[in-house]
């Protein structure tokens, strides 16, 4: 596979997020996201859609929520990364990006959804806010930065020179 983000990655960032290395749940879940959504333009959708359950099933075994909400979660990321795809007829930066960041949001937003219907209606909904448009925007910095670096290193063939 040529391309800077793959499956690897991808894992490598659900390891990192279960491993608990950033503050926030969302950030690192938010992480996770948009690595599987990069990896989705590069996949097949059987693959991604596969990848995505196994690898929210393992995030579910270990996170207090309802058992299968990110096995979901990421089974709708692919299925919306595969309509994405035929729907862009070239790649381009912008696409890509927006997608990422329409991916990340959405996951974020399910998962928040869940979290605070679980865990009782907090009365500090100021608090929560706050920290999750923070982490909203962390992880749009993040998503902007992978998709630069990989139109960055394309080669005349539109696919990504292997480092």
């Amino acid at each position: 596979m040529k391309s800077l983000v793959s499956f690897p990655a991808f894992v490598l960032s659900v390891l990192v997020f279960l491993a608990g290395v950033f503050p926030f749940t969302l950030l690192g879940i938010g992480f996770a996201v948009a690595f599987y959504m990069l990896w989705g333009f590069e996949t097949r959708a059987r693959l991604l859609i596969l990848g995505g359950a196994v690898l929210g099933l393992v995030i579910d075994s270990l996170i207090p929520l309802p058992f299968g909400t990110h096995a979901l979660a990421f089974i709708l990321l692919g299925v919306l990364t595969f309509f994405l795809k035929r729907f862009m007829a070239r790649r381009s930066f912008l696409g890509e990006f927006v997608s990422v960041l329409a991916g990340v949001f959405l996951a974020v937003v399910i998962i928040a959804a869940v979290s605070f219907y679980v865990n009782g209606q907090d009365p500090r909904l100021g608090v929560f806010l706050f920290k999750f448009f923070g982490e909203i925007i962390a992880t749009a910095v993040l998503a902007f930065f992978v998709v630069w670096l990989q139109f960055k290193y394309m080669n005349i063939y539109g696919t990504s020179y292997v480092a």
